[in-house]
């Protein structure tokens, strides 16, 4: 195996091997590279990323996708539901000034919080629970009348 390295016959000097070629060449896709980097960071824009680094606020128009009123559909939510959820859901994050990198997997998850706070029940409106003292008497008297009606007294 020779080292000598080839002489370039027009200039004379030394030509260069392909391995070192090899390694310019890449420190020189990894210096466009990096300045690609830092021309998006500069700019806010991304580069090679499928969501974006940062996440934004709420979008102003959210339109419930076909993806997801099939996703919605799949778990069972009641359409007139999911669009009074979308609702309280941008309402509550706009006033909270949160952030999110993707907003529809938000919307998702506030879709499946929506059946564990609605106990499961996908009825047209939640209804709030009447916690004075007559109320809760009331309860009981008709939680005891099932009971007993139940039991065939």
């Amino acid at each position: 195996m020779s080292t000598e390295t080839e002489i370039c016959p027009t200039c004379k000097r030394p030509l260069a091997s392909k391995r070192s070629t090899e390694r310019r060449e890449y420190l020189a896709q990894k210096k466009r590279e990096q300045r690609a980097r830092d021309k998006a960071r500069d700019t806010g824009q991304h580069v090679n990323q499928s969501q974006p680094k940062r996440g934004s606020s709420a979008p102003t128009q959210f339109e419930i996708t076909p993806a997801l009123r099939d996703w919605a559909d799949a778990q069972g939510l009641n359409p007139s539901i999911a669009i009074a959820e979308t609702e309280k859901f941008l309402d509550h994050h706009r006033s909270k000034g949160s952030v999110f990198r993707d907003w529809e997997a938000a919307w998702r998850n506030w879709m499946r919080n929506e059946k564990k706070w609605n106990g499961g029940k996908n009825h047209e409106a939640h209804q709030r629970i009447d916690n004075s003292a007559p109320a809760r008497v009331q309860r009981a008297i008709d939680e005891r009348e099932r009971k007993r009606q139940a039991r065939g007294e």
